[in-house]
């Protein structure tokens, strides 16, 4: 039987900058608070495992999928028996890549989605990933998303069109572009008929003050539960799209045969 809901925490934190160390022990401590509150599935930031500016010393603080970091993170999420999307900055050979790693309870990677669209001077850092990412799992299929990616509707509805059930996107979103993310995301729920759930980061780092805002969306795109500017973990049943409006029918009454200039 589809299953209706998905109980998710979202842990709207402020990690230390080139500290991984301190922000593996929050996420730690996210776990615990996650499993109390009868979770099943934990969303974090953006470059959670290290901050956002870790540009510069991206020798120094990536990590491998292999690695002895990423083994610390999945053990610990194997202890705790939950689904968490982790989002780090990859080392692959001699690229780096902003990846988001949905962990499964046995504390295997179910899947990683390295994100698309760079903004701003990401690019200076970081590679492009070239592939949309949809994680089977038992509690429902899982569309993996990337900050500056929500502001693109090609990648949710590519999401969509390979059966996701819901979009997950790890933020960090810093002023002035809060009111970006809070339309886009709502905008990509409702166009699409399926549930979003976004995790902003919040705090400052050098020249930037991020803002927060972490957001649930239906799939009707009304707005569940938002936070504001502080650190926020709350857990919320997600409901899956099963009530959609028969009146309306995206996906029914897509053109797709008409789209083709779109993709020039």
């Amino acid at each position: 039987m589809k299953r209706l809901t998905i109980q998710t925490t979202i842990a709207q934190l402020e990690p230390v900058l080139g500290d991984a160390e301190a922000n593996r022990d929050m996420f730690e401590r996210v776990l615990q608070r996650a499993k109390m509150d009868g979770a099943e599935l934990v969303l974090l930031p953006e470059l959670f495992a290290t901050g956002y500016s870790v540009g510069p010393v991206l020798d120094e603080q990536a990590m491998t999928l292999d690695g002895e970091a990423m083994r610390a993170v999945c053990a610990l999420v194997r202890e705790y028996g939950l689904y968490v999307v982790w989002n780090f900055p990859e080392r692959n050979g001699t690229s780096y890549y902003i990846t988001s790693a949905l962990i499964g309870p046995s504390g295997d990677v179910l899947g990683t989605y390295r994100k698309m669209h760079l903004f701003d001077g990401e690019n200076e850092y970081f590679t492009s990933g070239d592939a949309f990412v949809v994680v089977d799992t038992p509690i429902g299929a899982i569309g993996l998303m990337i900050c500056y990616d929500v502001e693109f509707p090609e990648v949710a509805r590519s999401l969509m069109l390979n059966d996701a059930d819901m979009l997950l996107i790890s933020n960090a979103n810093m002023h002035p572009y809060a009111r970006h993310h809070e339309l886009y995301a709502q905008a990509r729920a409702m166009e699409n008929e399926i549930p979003v759930v976004i995790c902003n980061r919040v705090g400052r780092e050098p020249n930037l003050h991020f803002c927060g805002g972490s957001m649930a969306i239906d799939a009707k795109g009304n707005v569940l539960v938002q936070a504001g500017e502080q650190e926020t973990i709350v857990t919320i049943d997600v409901p899956l799209a099963h009530d959609l409006d028969p009146a309306v029918q995206y996906r029914m009454n897509r053109k797709p045969c008409r789209y083709g200039g779109l993709t020039n």
